[in-house]
């Protein structure tokens, strides 16, 4: 037995060293070993070599001497030597016995000369109550290749702008607060909120210019440590209410039906400009490090049109906030999330890519996403339902999402068009898989020329517990916890024309539940589903 298992080691060691060496088109995440590197840290990444059985770990060492084991594909190191080279070696190993998947050598950073915004001429003041506008945006705007640098305190702000080349550094006990009135967020600009192109509220922190047509403007952002809180439910409230003077001429055009077909009717349209924690727009390679977030009057990371994001060791709580998603790439490509947890007043991670119709024009897709090592309580992970623009090349494994109401999800509605395809999850536990054309929300506008499309979905290797947890709004209801039960599967596709195809599910593990086979299922007009291999868990 011994003998077969190294063998299979072994054959599973030249398959990596087979496959590291081909080029990835198109993918930031390179098969094998990738890293984030600052002065004396490093934080190792890897694709997954296969789903582990119980007595297989992952090892990472470096060449000073430091070893971490794990099952997780990521790993982190401190208290390096700034500006050195590490070789960095990644094994298999099981039963005291090792193989090489791969081995490379990173270099960190050296040291960066810091722009105090602490001191003459900027003189923030991080006392929780000061504006600092005017402060930090002139120490964003002088900065000219240095850290802009954050000691310790709580600095008030309203909108800021970070140009190219940007890197913020927080320490532990700094903290970017979000001021709750509205004017601070004035003028509008153009963004992009549920899909649609329109002036909002500028975020707490803005990065690039909105292109639908074009590249990216803007480059080399970096953010990390401390925390960045926005103006929170009072925020939100303030900018639903206020936002009527923007939207007054729009909503007395609108006939009672068309009103009617807004979700919260004026709410629902006010509630759109509401700006964002940090939004960038048309941005290429963003790293979001270490840093906890939250609060944001909306979504908290937006990225729109961008390239190659990195997000990684943050803590994101939304908690209470109507529409709080935690991270959203929206027609953004190359985007790796991992190490990170979420409490979020709606979905952890929603992936999008436009509303019809204007996102089927536009037809900017989401790909090559890689999803893993993340831990959400709120509204899971979904694909949509602003998904015109199509989504491909979805990777998501190691995902904790037993505290949140749903599970790893695509929904869509008979309007929003768009190809899906390409998309597996593995290794993760959940409340239910949902795959859903009856969803109802954000229904408003013309509706595209072809249906919705999903093909080859999987699922392999998942603990899904057919319970979940609801998610409640609004500062009276932070800290309510209900559980409710879900469909374990839930699959509903459209009535008239079958466009969900090539759904494949294995090894999946379903938590017994009280009520009767119905309970647990529900699959509607659909073709070339493979439900493969499922066991019941006590």
């Amino acid at each position: 037995m011994e003998k077969q298992v190294y063998l299979c080691i072994k054959m599973l060691n030249v398959f990596w060293k087979n496959i590291r060496v081909m080029a990835w088109e198109g993918c930031a995440m390179k098969q094998g070993l990738n890293a984030v590197c600052y002065e004396q840290e490093m934080h190792i990444y890897f694709e997954r070599a296969t789903s582990l059985m119980e007595a297989e770990v992952y090892e990472i060492t470096l060449s000073d001497g430091q070893c971490i084991q794990t099952k997780k594909t990521n790993a982190s190191f401190y208290k390096l030597k700034e500006n050195t080279s590490y070789e960095v070696k990644l094994f298999l190993c099981q039963d005291g016995r090792k193989a090489l998947l791969d081995e490379t050598v990173f270099t960190t950073t050296a040291f960066q000369p810091r722009l105090d915004v602490t001191k003459a001429p900027y003189c923030a003041v991080g006392d929780g109550k000061t504006m600092n506008t005017e402060a930090l945006q002139k120490a964003m705007d002088e900065a000219d290749g240095r850290v802009v640098y954050f000691p310790a305190g709580r600095y008030v702000t309203g909108a800021l702008t970070l140009h190219s080349g940007t890197e913020l550094y927080l320490e532990e006990d700094a903290m970017i607060v979000g001021s709750d009135a509205p004017k601070d967020y004035l003028p509008l600009v153009p963004s992009r909120s549920e899909g649609l192109h329109m002036m909002c509220y500028q975020s707490l922190i803005n990065v690039g210019d909105i292109d639908k047509d074009g590249g990216c403007n803007a480059k080399d952002i970096t953010i990390r440590g401390g925390s960045i809180m926005g103006g929170g439910i009072a925020l939100m409230e303030r900018m639903e209410e206020e936002a009527i003077e923007f939207t007054k001429d729009y909503i007395d055009s609108l006939s009672e039906e068309g009103l009617a077909t807004f979700d919260r009717g004026i709410d629902t349209i006010n509630g759109r400009l509401r700006g964002r924690l940090i939004e960038m727009r048309n941005t290429e390679n963003v790293v979001i490090s270490n840093v906890s977030l939250g609060k944001g009057p909306y979504w908290n990371l937006h990225f729109i049109y961008c390239d190659n994001v990195l997000v990684h060791g943050c803590n994101i709580n939304t908690r209470g906030i109507h529409n709080g998603d935690g991270l959203n790439p929206d027609s953004s490509t190359n985007v790796t999330v991992f190490d990170c947890s979420f409490d979020t007043g709606d979905n952890c991670i929603a992936i999008k890519s436009g509303r019809n119709p204007e996102g089927n024009v536009v037809n900017r897709p989401t790909k090559h996403v890689r999803i893993f090592d993340i831990k959400g309580a709120g509204g899971g992970v979904a694909i949509g339902s602003e998904l015109s623009g199509g989504c491909e090349d979805v990777r998501a494994w190691n995902l904790d999402l037993s505290m949140s109401s749903l599970g790893f999800g695509i929904k869509t509605t008979r309007k929003r068009g768009g190809l899906i395809k390409d998309i597996h999850v593995y290794d993760s536990t959940m409340p239910n898989i949902r795959l859903s054309a009856a969803y109802t929300c954000n229904n408003d506008g013309a509706g595209a020329k072809e249906l919705t499309r999903l093909e080859d979905i999987s699922y392999e290797n998942c603990v899904i517990l057919g319970q979940g947890y609801t998610i409640f709004y609004g500062e009276e209801n932070i800290n309510k916890f209900e559980k409710t039960d879900v469909p374990s599967i839930l699959i509903i596709g459209f009535d008239d024309e079958q466009t969900f195809k090539n759904i494949a599910f294995s090894n999946l593990k379903l938590k017994k539940k009280e009520h009767d086979a119905r309970h647990s299922f529900e699959v509607d007009n659909l073709s070339g589903i493979d439900f493969g291999s499922m066991t019941t868990i006590e």
